[in-house]
């Protein structure tokens, strides 16, 4: 896990959660059995950072995030086939001024599904403290860019969309890691003035329309050859 300090938190509101507790192969558990819960709380950002310090309770029971940002709660009553609030104190976390922008955040016991004394709940992401409410994680958006006349990669054009940026490769891709934005309409630009060949232009204006979450390959961008005398193809 990287344990970077430049941290680098994106404004998003969370999509609500349902996480499945999946154990190891055995008999099914019955509701009020205790379960011991464990996961990770980290920032939303890229890369991910570890939050120290936060104190994830479900069902009355808490545990506190270590240095890796790992929690494990003990003596977790099941619950069969119901919803389970989960809170996270973030007032002595590392770093400061987190939240966690899901109301409410929860997690699934499903007694199909809890079939060992350990589940573990996988990452709680992290958002600053004061995130509006009207942002969704885009997740990452990949694509390509190529002349439309010779359908041939242009290569070193920088293509950014909602503030986030990625330079396209030999073969003309680019990938853009958590894109924040509205989940329609996502304007995108691409900066050709280094870009190889030289002399171009887009061939129209390019918008993205990615998924909630996930990874969303938004196709080709084309370009065309720039003709002297001013830009061509906008």
């Amino acid at each position: 896990m990287n344990t970077t300090t430049r941290i680098m938190l994106l404004a998003v509101v969370v999509a609500s959660v349902a996480l499945g507790l999946m154990g190891c192969s055995g008999g099914s558990l019955p509701a009020g059995v205790p379960i011991t819960v464990t996961g990770f709380v980290e920032t939303l950002a890229n890369p991910a950072v570890p939050v120290s310090g936060a104190v994830v309770t479900i069902q009355g029971h808490s545990g506190t995030t270590g240095a890796d940002g790992s929690f494990t709660i003990l003596q977790v009553p099941a619950v069969a086939g119901n919803v389970v609030p989960v809170t996270v104190n973030f007032a002595g976390a590392t770093p400061a001024g987190l939240q966690v922008n899901e109301s409410p955040l929860t997690v699934t016991f499903t007694q199909n599904e809890i079939t060992a004394a350990t589940a573990n709940i996988g990452t709680i992401d992290a958002t600053p403290a004061g995130t509006p409410h009207n942002q969704t994680l885009l997740g990452n958006v990949t694509g390509f860019v190529k002349n439309l006349a010779a359908s041939a990669p242009v290569v070193g054009a920088v293509v950014t969309i909602e503030g986030k940026s990625a330079t396209t490769a030999g073969d003309g891709s680019f990938t853009i890691i958590n894109v924040l934005g509205p989940q329609t309409g996502v304007a995108v630009t691409v900066d050709l003035s280094s870009a190889t060949p030289a002399n171009q232009a887009l061939a129209s204006a390019v918008t993205a329309d990615p998924p909630a979450s996930g990874t969303f390959n938004m196709g080709t961008i084309f370009t065309v050859t720039n003709p002297p005398g001013g830009p061509g193809g906008l």
